[in-house]
């Protein structure tokens, strides 16, 4: 089976992702509320299964930045990145989910 390969982008999409992820994590970012939804969700699952899931976002969030990042103001890493969590990620469950069409 052949390994993937990955860019230099979007290895640097997953480690954005993460950091935004830990934000969160420590209650730096997100509506009210949401901290503690994560904080849940990585008790349960444990904090290597919660990094590979972030992982399986990296291809979402560098399409959409694909289609904005010519008009995007605001840094990729600090607001582009945290912005599509918040919009595309679902923490009410047992894991984080995709949600299909963002909000």
């Amino acid at each position: 089976m052949e390994q993937p390969r990955y860019t230099t982008a979007s290895l640097e999409t997953a480690a954005c992702a993460w950091e935004a992820v830990l934000e969160i994590l420590n209650g730096g970012a997100g509506e009210k509320g949401l901290r503690h939804k994560a904080q849940r969700i990585r008790e349960k699952i444990g904090t290597a299964e919660l990094r590979l899931l972030v992982l399986r976002w990296v291809e979402l969030i560098d399409a959409e930045w694909a289609k904005v990042k010519d008009t995007y103001d605001s840094p990729f890493d600090w607001e582009f990145v945290p912005d599509w969590i918040a919009r595309n990620i679902d923490w009410s469950g047992d894991r984080p989910v995709y949600k299909i069409g963002g909000r």
